[in-house]
């Protein structure tokens, strides 16, 4: 399967978009990154958390087709 960025794109660990996007579809589940987990510590690493952290996901477009 060739990719959609390009053939210099290296998938990190091994997470690749096309398989990942299929797999949710299947599943329809939305994507959770086991490499990078929503979690505090993630974004506030060298010194305590300031206040509360509250994750979001970026919000679909009228024009973008659902995954």
């Amino acid at each position: 399967m060739s990719s959609i960025f390009g053939p210099k794109v290296k998938p990190y660990k091994g997470q690749k978009y096309e398989e990942l996007k299929k797999m949710c579809q299947e599943q329809a589940t939305l994507f959770s990154d086991p490499e990078f987990p929503a979690e505090d510590r993630q974004i506030f690493f060298s010194k305590s958390v300031p206040g509360r952290v509250e994750w979001k996901r970026p919000k679909v477009s009228l024009y973008c087709k659902p995954i």
